[in-house]
């Protein structure tokens, strides 16, 4: 039926009926939507289905029309629904003749919608490469995917970790991106014994390891980050279970006999389960704590037995006009079911991360400033005595002035990462609660060495190097942009900065836009290597929005002197205490901080036949099998304290391992003689062969992200032996 719009209204519409065939009582109708889509697939208009079944279309959309489309209400827009495609002539024909269309019982069941909802939340992570070889030879730990072996199995390295090891990876909640999210329908039909899936999980393995890099030979249980592109556990900044495992279930797979390969399968549904193609069911946005709440519309399905569904997610973010893909848990198989404590963490090194403000510990108020961390270590790890005036601390000495203090072992060949020793570049970054921001609107830092009393000695070194923190715009149309943001030295002042206040991007901002700063930003960077070995005192100052400087209204006052008394504090930690912090009660902040920048040193002196050095370039050592041989070396640092540990070892031939000659220890050998081993231990059963040594150390000192390795250290040489075996 075509008919004229209203009074004022020059459309032209045409209307038609659909009916609802065979309800019963208690059902609950669907509501539909029409779309009319021309020959090419255009829609031209999608208008709602009224309660009564009228649908009044615009004549001009149903002309051009090849197709009228029946979907669910609010599926219009694409997504996997049940859809009733019409043609137009089919319409065309109801509407002559004057007739409802009909929708059977089992056509219009399908339109009933069902509201699903998944909840969770986003983190970046920074993650510490460590690879720890605990005194149990059960547990090694793998941190190239930020899992640890356990066992036969590879399990999140943060679940596993984090009791013995605080802080081994730094978190932040993911603050703005979209949130894709997946959906797929797997079916895990039980593995049986001789199961013809087996061979093909074998095989499926067998490939994955063959195009997975290996993983390299790390220099000790610290070292520095790998290049996140050539981390092979992962896939678009997530971890892929099935990578990271197939080493291991291939391995033991294998070793298996067939009755048990099956059980050990069935307890992995990564293994085996058949899953369909992923499809887009939704998206939504992350909040700025980085959780996310994603709702949709989706028809009732039924599920045959072994199935279910599974869901995975997909986050992007605009940044600088490209849009990056920062967590992909389609093509790392990363997938949840429905009711899961959905935890997504993005390794990606380009996503962009807000900045956190620190959560201010107990005894802190809300108008305090205190030391946060030195890079990722916390500076409550930093053994810095109270202050006793506002640029010195008590009397120095022992450990005082470095990282992870502890009292030293009892048995000084212990290896212990404690009392460790500051170097190279130290980044600081101080907590400005935001109540201070009326208060203080500048600060600046220095350096001076300290006596053995803990005051300063020589002349104080104020940083006056450029700083700016990077910032993210973003903009009204959800796109970010990367911007910097300088804080000084500012014109005209002593060294001031400003101190990076949220609000200090409202300037910048354009109507509707949000300014954040980045995460992972600092204060001031001191160059340790700037200075002598020893131990130095840094001190922060703040200064009001005139450039006078302040201080507590607890700190001492007398007459004339120039600093202004003003409502906050100073806040510390106290090592005998580490429950809460303490104020400070001057006109400024001081920490005491131990840097050694001096290099270990390790090298082979001699090799020593029945105790008698061998000289010569080339050593062939001959003799009966009961002659000795022992090893000269040196292996120190030049503060006993900062050596790490040394071990020596030994192999033989090209295509052994390494074993122990002497097993690590934090001994200064300076020199050492090795433990002697005759010609029959080393030769085995060999007659004659050459064989490789190496005296290895490693230094106890760090810039605050974890162990520095440039001042480790290795001397390696080789000898053989000719010494047949008595007939």
């Amino acid at each position: 039926m075509v008919r004229k719009g209203g009074k004022g209204d020059r459309k032209r519409y045409v209307s038609f009926q659909i009916a609802l065939r065979e309800v019963e009582e208690g059902d609950s109708l669907p509501e539909l939507s029409a779309i009319a889509e021309d020959q090419i697939g255009k829609v031209l208009e999608t208008v709602n289905v009224a309660a009564n079944g009228t649908v009044r279309m615009s004549q001009a959309a149903f002309d051009k029309a090849a197709v009228i489309i029946l979907v669910p209400k609010g599926m219009e827009e694409g997504g996997e629904t049940h859809w009733i495609r019409l043609h137009k002539f089919q319409v065309s024909e109801a509407i002559a003749a004057r007739r409802e269309i009909d929708l059977p019982r089992r056509s219009w069941l399908p339109f009933l919608m069902i509201r699903r909802c998944i909840s969770g939340t986003a983190k970046h992570c920074q993650w510490r490469p460590w690879l720890i070889h605990l005194n149990n030879q059960r547990v090694l730990g793998l941190s190239d995917g930020g899992m640890v072996r356990l066992a036969d199995r590879f399990l999140p390295a943060d679940t596993l970790l984090e009791p013995f090891l605080p802080m081994w990876l730094r978190c932040t909640p993911l603050c703005d991106g979209v949130v894709e999210v997946y959906r797929r329908t797997c079916c895990c039909p039980p593995i049986v014994i001789l199961d013809p899936r087996i061979p093909d999980i074998i095989r499926d393995l067998e490939d994955i390891i063959q195009i997975k890099p290996p993983l390299p030979d790390p220099p000790g249980p610290i070292i520095d980050p790998t290049p996140f592109e050539n981390l092979p556990f992962f896939d678009s900044g997530a971890l892929n279970k099935k990578v990271v495992n197939a080493d291991v279930d291939l391995k033991i797979l294998k070793s298996l006999p067939h009755h048990e390969q099956a059980a050990y399968i069935q307890a992995r549904p990564y293994l085996f389960c058949s899953c369909s193609t992923p499809v887009h069911v939704a998206s939504g946005f992350l909040r700025p704590d980085g959780s996310f709440d994603i709702c949709w519309n989706e028809p009732l399905r039924l599920f045959l037995r072994n199935c279910h569904d599974e869901f995975a997610f997909v986050i992007k973010q605009s940044i600088d006009g490209s849009t990056v893909t920062i967590y992909d848990g389609v093509s790392s198989s990363q997938w949840f079911e429905i009711d899961e404590d959905i935890e997504l963490t993005s390794y990606h090194p380009d996503a962009l991360v807000c900045d956190e403000p620190g959560e201010p510990p107990p005894g802190t108020t809300g108008t305090s400033v205190m030391l946060e961390r030195i890079h990722s270590t916390e500076s409550l790890h930093l053994n810095s005595p109270l202050p006793t005036q506002w640029d010195r601390v008590a009397t120095a000495s022992g450990n005082d002035g470095l990282a992870h203090p502890a009292p030293p072992p009892a048995d000084p060949a212990t290896v212990q990462y404690k009392n460790v020793g500051w170097g190279r570049t130290l980044p600081l970054r101080y907590l400005f609660f935001q109540d201070l921001e009326p208060i203080a609107k500048y600060f600046r830092i220095s350096v001076v060495r300290a006596d053995s009393s803990g005051a300063p000695t020589g002349a104080r070194v104020t940083l006056d190097d450029p700083l700016s923190w990077v910032w993210y715009r973003r903009k009204t149309d959800l796109t970010i942009k990367r911007e910097t943001f300088p804080l000084g030295p500012e014109p005209g002042s002593d060294k001031l900065y400003l101190i990076p206040y949220r609000s200090l991007l409202n300037g910048p901002l354009l109507a509707g836009e949000i300014g954040e700063w980045a995460a992972g930003q600092f204060h001031g960077f001191v160059d340790s290597t700037d200075f002598q070995n020893a131990r130095y005192l840094i001190t922060l100052e703040l200064f009001d929005s005139s450039k006078n400087q302040i201080k507590p209204q607890t700190a001492p006052h007398a007459p004339g002197d120039p600093e202004i008394p003003a409502p906050f504090s100073f806040q510390t930690w106290d090592q005998a205490d580490l429950s809460t912090t303490v104020p400070v009660h001057y006109k400024a902040l001081t920490h005491l901080f131990w840097w050694e920048n001096r290099h270990t040193d390790a090298l082979i002196l001699d090799v020593l036949k029945n105790g008698v050095g061998e000289i010569g370039e080339c050593l062939f050592l001959e003799g009966p099998r009961n002659t000795t041989v022992s090893i000269e070396y040196r292996a120190k640092h030049p503060e006993s304290r900062f050596l790490y540990r040394h071990d020596f070892r030994w192999k033989r031939g090209l295509f052994t391992g390494w074993n122990n000659w002497v097993a690590w220890n934090a001994l200064n050998a300076d020199p050492s003689i090795s433990p002697t081993r005759t010609y029959d231990q080393l030769l085995d059963t060999f007659n004659q062969c050459a064989f490789s040594i190496e005296v290895r150390t490693q230094a106890k000192i760090t810039n605050g992200a974890g162990r520095i390795l440039r001042y480790d250290d290795r001397d390696n040489g080789s000898f053989a032996i000719i010494s047949p075996v008595s007939s």
